[in-house]
């Protein structure tokens, strides 16, 4: 049933796509940067948690696991991501969404692999994961 939902297609154009958006909210709201730090933090962690799983983790990514992990690793030793990751405040989001978080911080990527194979193949079985 969520099989196809946009949360769940592999999208190998995100990280592009939200480097755009960021680069442009970045110089929409840079005096406002400092007053609203952690909701910064949020949005950036969000970004890279989204393109983390349904771009490097998706099971539709046909790319090497070795090409596969040094994107991962190419978005956690990226300035703008890595200081989100640092200083994201965890209790901010829900259970899972701390649980990705603290993967990708401790670059966990064969976990967030499996985990987002197993959530896959649970959708395609039709069993709910939500």
């Amino acid at each position: 049933k969520y099989q196809n939902s946009v949360t769940q297609r592999y999208a190998p154009e995100l990280r592009e796509n939200f480097q755009e958006l960021i680069s442009r909210y970045q110089a929409y709201s840079k005096k406002l940067k400092s007053v609203y730090a952690q909701d910064w933090n949020a949005f950036v962690m969000s970004k890279a948690m989204l393109i983390v799983l349904q771009d490097y983790c998706h099971p539709d990514n046909l790319h090497t696991y070795k090409e596969r992990k040094s994107g991962f690793v190419s978005i956690c030793e990226d300035k703008m991501y890595r200081q989100a990751i640092e200083r994201q405040q965890l209790l901010t989001f829900p259970l899972l969404k701390r649980t990705v978080c603290l993967l990708i911080r401790h670059r966990c990527f064969g976990l967030l692999c499996l985990i987002t194979n197993v959530q896959n193949k649970m959708l395609k079985m039709g069993v709910s994961i939500r």
